[in-house]
């Protein structure tokens, strides 16, 4: 802190000039207010001195007062610190000085001086002055900040500055000591405590308050030393010893760490081969079309990269109006962040492979759907096309990083590293919490099992990992419910903040999706940090749960009489909200005012009153189409207008959204014809601002705010002045008009104070409540991120910049990391999150399920070097330390790995299938079922009373489509047919359509658009109609009814029907293993089969070639090489459980 913060000492002020009369100036530094100062006496002729920075000026009181003060201060020689006041003039180079001076009683100089700071106390910081998960280095910088006094710079001395600190003690100065003292600082007071190993330490935060007088019974003193403030916590207390051991384990040959920063290395050296072998296309022109895609038309020699652009379909394309410079991935970001025309920020485009036409020769062309159309950035008019790096630099970075602060012990939890190297490690002593509470159990929606208790145990009381496998239905997501709340409870419990505790994390966005839409503590949902690009306007939990909320209120409130105030209230908040929602013309907004005139008149102020029969009046009058000389029927203003009154204009909101908001001003505003912007009166200096606006990039400015601000918000001011009508509103318009918004507001509020004075009481609350859920959803979202326990995101999300604006940290940490479907995940990714985690981890998962993703190329090379490679590589690290962790138990007694063991998703009959054919044949324990059958009973017709089904569509019907990815069309068209059939029948289950390859399922939803149940939006994405969209459960609660995809992006959920689609139909005779996998392809992978046929509750329906299965179900059993699974599936549908249809 600054000297002049002091709150503290005997304080008194004194006006000063100079002996001389001329003013303070000279020197290398312009004195200022608060600027720190130091007086002293000449030893040479006794004179009064002023030292700021290299000055030093003779100086005497400006009255008799200040001059009597400033001796008997200097005769006193006490410790004094002093700063400027006042100037006079204000400008610079004053000619006189108003100081305040603090005098302390005693100085008391110290050599080295630590104080610690504990977990008690980080917690204490964060939950009631930070108010976010900071780490503890940037907590001891917090308390540094406002406990230090900056030292004072004598550049006249050598001598290194002191730091300095208020400190308080006893009665008497006498009574201070270096066991116990509190130290005074800018916003706080602390007090620090001797613990018995002799270390000073901080036992408690309080706000600090301000000095009653000059004789405060407790006298300051001065502290002067080489202080500083280190980390107390058991983390900290072990880093050095940690950080130390790892530096051996990392290089040796066997390192894990080292294994995997290797793959990253690899991996990122694979990438930019790959962009460096395409190199680019030249494009000479493009356009977007009316779906929103770009056309590049493509110049013939770049043909054979289009061609090769198929052969690499996950990459994005950039384009760039400049050569690239593909020789790494710095210089390529570059070469490729050139702006184009009225491009809305200074930023690439990126788009997706939509379409490649070649069928031209002189005419080539490319589509690319925008990965962030919502930006509205541009490609240039003609370029350079080439495979990004962007994205990969950005999540290999993120992986390096965590990986680093791994090894480097300088995560929350510096034990993590040596866990991961599968070596013993201290163990945290901590409080043993109970695991179960009504509202934990409640989570579960019925008595919890041993299992799910015992894994509730272990989770919440780990000293630092616990993993818990969860086989297909056993209730891990609702485990996963259950600790969260649990978590929150034990933290409301220890009076520690609930907000933002916990992480709930995983590989895909589907997985965090599914497992945070399980997930409600204290009645909030979990807060959703990013998620898929092109999906912006997707459904999320959050407003999921505020329109069932909106439902329950309405309910509960119908039940409540209502009073004539009330119908009048609820009337005018009625249209006030239709006329914000959609603006009506000047007849029926004139009518609206006059109703609201007439409902409120004598029940607010009589201005307000007035104001809105002026308003009617107005709208009465005759219309005009013309806004300030411009002819208003130009569609452009409307967009022009509404982007205008986006702008953000303070530092707050331009934080968030400012660079968008003006880039499309400037978008907007330059694509209006000459003429109106002509009318406009636009300046070269209006433009320039605006793209210095766009191109604003928080992260290269720190946290200073935009000194352009005021300038932004004139133009804004003297835009609108142009773009709304001097005498009346346009007839129709799309937009309110904000004098009328402004005043609605008003009068709304007015109204609802005159109401609430009535005693309507609990309804009143009520409707307020329901008021605000209905009409301001990005206020409810706002509210669940800033209160929420819980926040998720993908694991590479967790480093992103949309968490960091949330957690106000980019190294912010949880208490608790929750990582699901763990087993999927690539080692380096669940890095990231481990990470950030200072009390436990806790890993859920499955290995029997999906394998963890690894790039092939990269594993391949990995594993030419030696079989423990290849061993180590094989195992997903969930895999691995559950192995290791349940070796570990024998040696120190602490359990933290368990297997679920009852499923409660499926019908008895599919259960048993699943525990069968998926984990008894391979030695482990039979899961049971927990629910009886008569919960899963449906009635959809030629299905009813059967839990399994075959739907044969034999290969004469047609064959599947050869390609990188298999697909056949004529098994998309019957399944999109008798899937719609089942949903019309049934219109309160939910349905899955599951495949194995990514070609099919283009096919299925090609067919569903045919039956009408699917469609494509205004981006070309295909997409679930409205009225097959969403359903409601028995329960009565909202349910997603359709979702469509491959296998892998089915884990971890669950639907009443799933249709399971085979693709594969071909007449290869396989002998040899080589043959077998050409015929069947993906259908030989037992963990990917383990998730597609596990998914269901009711029935599952597999659509295929049952031909396919025959040919080796009729083999002897101990001659079958494959469909193992299949084939026992095949005898069940012929069993009194299943039916087999033919077509």
């Amino acid at each position: 802190m600054r000297v002049s913060d002091l709150q503290g000492g005997k304080i008194s002020t004194l006006d000063l000039e100079r002996t001389d009369g001329s003013p303070f100036a000279g020197g290398d530094a312009v004195i200022s207010i608060k600027d720190e100062i130091r007086l002293s006496r000449s030893t040479a002729d006794n004179a009064l001195l002023l030292q700021h920075g290299t000055n030093i000026w003779t100086v005497c009181g400006t009255d008799q007062r200040s001059q009597t003060e400033l001796e008997k201060l200097l005769e006193r020689n006490l410790s004094v610190l002093s700063w400027v006041l006042a100037t006079n003039p204000k400008q610079n180079n004053p000619d006189k000085l108003t100081i305040q001076v603090h005098e302390f009683v005693q100085e008391w100089r110290i050599g080295e001086f630590e104080i610690g700071v504990d977990e008690k106390i980080v917690e204490d910081i964060r939950a009631k002055h930070l108010h976010s998960s900071k780490p503890v280095e940037e907590i001891i910088e917090w308390l540094k900040s406002n406990l230090l006094i900056q030292p004072f710079v004598n550049p006249n001395s050598t001598a290194k500055p002191c730091q300095r600190m208020l400190v308080q003690a006893g009665q008497e100065v006498t009574d201070v000591s270096e066991t116990s003292f509190q130290i005074r600082g800018k916003e706080i007071t602390v007090d620090v405590k001797q613990t018995p190993e002799g270390k000073l330490r901080i036992e408690r935060i309080t706000k600090a308050r301000k000095q009653r007088n000059n004789l405060e019974t407790r006298p300051f003193i001065l502290m002067l030393g080489d202080i500083d403030f280190c980390d107390f916590t058991i983390a900290g207390a072990m880093r050095d010893t940690v950080r130390t051991d790892l530096d051996l384990l990392v290089k040796s040959a066997d390192s894990y760490l080292r294994l995997w920063k290797e793959y990253n290395k690899i991996e990122s050296a694979n990438i930019l081969a790959k962009a460096q072998e395409f190199g680019w296309i030249r494009y000479e022109s493009c356009k977007q079309l009316a779906n929103g895609v770009y056309r590049f038309l493509v110049r013939s020699d770049g043909q054979d990269q289009l061609i090769a652009i198929r052969e690499i379909s996950d990459f994005a394309l950039e384009a760039s109006e400049i050569e690239p410079d593909l020789s790494g991935f710095a210089t390529q970001r570059k070469s490729s962040g050139k702006k184009s025309g009225q491009n809305s920020q200074n930023k690439s485009f990126f788009g997706q492979v939509e379409r490649i036409d070649l069928s031209r020769l002189n005419n080539l062309s490319i589509d690319l759907r925008p990965n962030n159309p919502e930006e509205g950035i541009e490609p240039p008019k003609s370029g350079f096309l080439f495979i990004s790096t962007q994205g990969d630099r950005i999540r290999l970075t993120r992986r390096l990083e965590a990986a680093e602060r791994i090894q480097q012990a300088k995560c929350p939890m510096p034990q993590l590293g040596k866990i991961l190297e599968n070596r013993a490690v201290q163990i945290r002593r901590s409080q043993k919490f109970k695991p179960t509470s009504p509202a934990t159990i409640d989570r579960f929606g019925g008595k919890p099992t041993a299992r799910q208790k015992e894994a509730l145990d272990i989770a919440i009381n780990t000293p630092d990992i616990a993993l818990i496998q969860g086989p297909p239905g056993t209730g891990k997501t609702g485990t996963i419910a259950a600790l969260q709340t649990r978590l929150a409870e034990i933290a409301e419990q220890n009076q520690e903040s609930v907000a933002k505790k916990i992480l709930l994390t995983s590989y895909q966005h589907d997985a965090v999706d599914n497992a945070a839409s399980r997930t409600f503590v204290y009645g909030l949902p979990v807060a959703r940090i990013g998620g898929k690009q092109n999906q912006v306007d997707a459904v999320n939990d959050t407003d999921r749960w505020r329109r069932e909320l909106i439902e329950t209120l309405e309910i509960k409130l119908a039940q409540m009489p209502e009073t004539a105030e009330y119908s009048e209230l609820k009337r005018v908040q009625n249209l006030i909200f239709s006329y914000l929602l959609t603006p009506s013309d000047r007849l029926q907004t004139s009518k609206m005012l006059a109703e609201i005139y007439q409902l409120t008149l004598g029940k607010i102020s009589s201005e307000l009153s007035d104001l809105l029969l002026e308003q009617k009046q107005i709208y009465v009058r005759p219309e005009s189409s013309v806004i300030n000389g411009m002819d208003s029927d130009h569609p452009e203003l409307e967009l022009v207008i509404k982007a205008v009154r986006s702008l953000s204009v303070d530092p707050i909101s331009f934080a968030d959204d400012g660079a968008l908001q003006a880039g499309k001003v400037l978008d907007r505003l330059y694509k209006l014809p000459d003429n109106l912007q002509n009318k406009l009166n636009l300046k070269p200096s209006d433009r320039q601002l605006l793209e210095t606006a766009a191109d604003w990039e928080p992260e290269d400015h720190g946290e200073d705010s935009p000194s352009f601000l005021s300038d932004l918000a004139a133009l804004q001011e003297r835009l609108l002045d142009c773009l709304t009508p001097t005498n009346a509103p346009q007839a129709i318009v799309s937009i309110t008009n904000p004098e009328i918004e402004s005043l609605l507001r008003q009068v709304r509020e007015a109204f609802y104070q005159y109401v609430r004075q009535k005693d309507i009481g609990v309804r009143d609350v009520l409707e307020e409540y329901l008021y605000d859920l209905k009409n301001d959803p990005s206020g409810v979202n706002k509210m669940v991120r800033q209160y929420t326990a819980v926040l998720a995101s993908t694991c590479q999300q967790v480093a992103g910049k949309d968490m960091a604006m949330i957690t106000g940290s980019p190294d912010s940490i949880f208490e608790t990391v929750i990582i699901d479907e763990a087993a999927r995940a690539n080692p380096l990714d669940l890095f990231i999150p481990m990470a950030k985690a200072e009390k436990r981890i806790i890993l859920v998962g499955d290995h029997r399920q999906l394998p963890h993703m690894l790039e092939e190329e990269v594993e391949r090379k990995l594993a030419a070097s030696n079989e423990q490679t290849r061993d180590v590589l094989k195992l997903s690290l969930f895999e691995r330390l559950f192995q290791q962790l349940r070796a570990r138990e024998a040696e120190d007694g602490i359990k933290r790995t368990i297997t679920l063991d009852t499923q409660y998703r499926m019908h008895r009959i599919l259960g048993d299938f699943v525990s069968r054919t998926f984990y008894e044949y391979h030695g482990e324990s039979k899961i049971n079922t927990g629910r009886p059958d008569s919960d899963f009973v449906h009635n959809i017709p030629k299905y009813e009373g059967k839990v399994v089904a075959w739907l044969d569509v034999p290969l004469q019907r047609g064959s599947e489509k050869a390609g990188q990815s298999k697909s056949r069309p004529i098994e998309a068209e019957h399944l999109a047919h008798e899937l719609r059939l089942a949903m019309e029948s049934s219109q309160n289950l939910t349905f899955g359509v599951i495949t194995f390859y990514r070609a099919q399922v283009t096919e299925i939803w090609e067919a569903l658009c045919k039956e009408g149940v699917a469609e494509r939006n205004d981006e070309g994405n295909y997409q679930v109609s409205r009225q097959w969209e969403e359903g409601r459960a028995d329960s009565g609660k909202l349910i997603e009814r359709l979702r469509i995809g491959t296998v892998d992006s089915f884990q971890g959920k669950e639907f009443d029907v799933v249709f399971l689609s085979m693709t594969r139909s071909n007449d290869i005779v396989a002998k040899e293993p080589k043959q077998y996998q050409q015929k069947y392809g993906f259908l030989l992978l037992e963990n990917r089969l383990c998730v597609a046929m596990s998914r269901q509750q009711r029935l599952l329906v597999v659509v295929g070639d049952l031909g396919m299965v025959k040919s080796e179900a009729q083999k002897p059993e101990i001659e079958r090489l494959a469909m193992r699974e299949f084939i026992d599936f095949y005898q069940l549908c012929q069993s009194e459980h299943g039916v087999i249809m033919r077509l």
